[in-house]
């Protein structure tokens, strides 16, 4: 269902940054269900690859602001959730989830060892 104030009231900017757009999305999403974020901006956090698709998706910074890379099982209060877990551990952990939630194993495991070493947190090491 179309809410046409808001739309009315709050236009996309012109040329707008995949930034500006995510963050018009996302303020849409809660005003508005005429159209879901486009598949290409929905950010994946940077340490286990969640997609991110609402605010309470997102980990917080040390100042309590969103933090856009990590997600909030991987990241709160500006600090990793699991500081000491290993690339693999989180790999593993990844596919579980997966797994839980009715993906194949064999998908899912291919899925998380190619994305996961693609991540932030992980290309780093």
């Amino acid at each position: 269902m179309i809410n046409k104030e808001w739309h009315q009231n709050h236009k996309m900017p012109a040329k707008a940054t995949d930034e500006q757009r995510l963050e018009w999305h996302m303020e849409h999403a809660k005003h508005c269900k005429c159209r879901p974020i486009p598949e290409k901006l929905i950010p994946v956090c940077q340490s286990c690859g969640m997609p991110m698709k609402i605010e309470s998706d997102f980990g917080t910074n040390a100042g309590k602001s969103k933090n856009r890379e990590y997600c909030t099982y991987c990241y709160q209060g500006g600090k990793f959730t699991k500081p000491d877990i290993t690339m693999d551990q989180m790999t593993k952990g990844c596919i579980g989830i997966m797994v839980k939630y009715g993906m194949p194993e064999e998908q899912a495991k291919k899925q998380m060892e190619a994305l996961i070493p693609s991540l932030k947190r992980w290309k780093q090491l």
